[in-house]
């Protein structure tokens, strides 16, 4: 709430263009345009909303780049999985690991970029010609309307998807396959599938196949990973019990890096169509395959 109303701010009074033309030189240098800013921008708050503003970047090489590249910025959805984690493993030094949990989703942006610029969409960029809208006293009125809206949206979607998702997740880790009660949960639906994709996950520490249910489950809903794991793991047993501190830096880096939820795909799918879409997911999850191995190996050092 308080990120959308203070977007809505700044975008009512002027300023959101104003952030374009001053960073227009910086995004160059990796390949973007002044006008992916706002997208960008947009990006910490919804995915899908922000893979939608980019239609108005009239270059279409710009906007593929950029749409490519926002889900890489850290949304909203992506705090609670954050806050679980920081909460019980880092709570002395919650402030520095939120600041670099964003600052990495920030440079995949640039190193992505990079290596977009120089091997996909070569070409130069167009000229930046962009008019300023004079600075006016926000509306607080229409700031309020805008924040009521977003709300509306994301219960919609809790009551939607994130609700019957969690059922989904219970019923699953409560049958077996012959749809039998499973004494263990180990032994359930959940159980068996987590099982069997165990060993993509293994190498970043994330062993237990409750963590790799909950990082698939993040696919729904990324919210859904932490209703998810609060339903396998039960009152009996922590996060603590099944992911060691390193282990959690590499959780946070895929749950930050990795595919989107459902409504940033249908977006992406929206702007690039069906095939574009497959290859951007691709892209994705290699990324934050190769990220998080990286930051649990760095974590183990450290």
């Amino acid at each position: 709430m308080l990120l959308f109303l203070f977007l809505a701010l700044l975008e009512d009074s002027g300023y959101i263009s104003r952030v374009a033309f001053m960073t227009d030189g910086l995004f160059r240098k990796i390949g973007l345009s002044g006008r992916s800013a706002f997208t960008m921008l947009m990006g910490f708050g919804c995915s899908a909303t922000a893979v939608l503003t980019a239609r108005g970047l009239e270059d279409d090489m710009m906007r593929k780049k950029t749409v490519l590249l926002t889900p890489f910025m850290s949304c909203s959805a992506k705090m609670p999985v954050y806050a679980m984690l920081i909460s019980a493993f880092f709570p002395d030094v919650r402030w520095v690991a939120v600041i670099l949990i964003y600052s990495l989703g920030i440079a995949c942006v640039c190193v992505g970029s990079l290596i977009l610029k120089k091997w996909v969409f070569k070409g130069d960029e167009p000229p930046f010609i962009f008019e300023l809208p004079e600075y006016r006293m926000p509306s607080v009125s229409s700031a309020l309307r805008y924040v009521r809206d977003r709300l509306r949206e994301f219960l919609k979607k809790a009551g939607a998807v994130l609700f019957p998702a969690s059922v989904v997740i219970w019923a699953l880790g409560y049958f077996d396959f012959s749809m039998h009660y499973a004494a263990d949960a180990k032994f359930s639906m959940l159980g068996r599938i987590g099982g069997a994709i165990s060993f993509i996950f293994s190498p970043l520490g994330l062993r237990d196949w409750r963590c790799c249910v909950a990082l698939i489950s993040g696919l729904v809903a990324r919210e859904t990973t932490v209703s998810t794991l609060g339903i396998l793991i039960g009152s009996a047993q922590s996060v603590r019990d099944i992911i060691s501190p390193q282990a959690a830096c590499a959780f946070m880096s895929f749950s930050l890096l990795s595919m989107p939820c459902v409504a940033a795909v249908a977006a992406l799918r929206r702007e690039l169509g069906t095939k574009s879409t497959l290859k951007v997911l691709i892209f994705e999850f290699i990324t934050a395959w190769t990220v998080s191995f990286a930051v649990y190996r760095i974590a183990l050092l450290i």
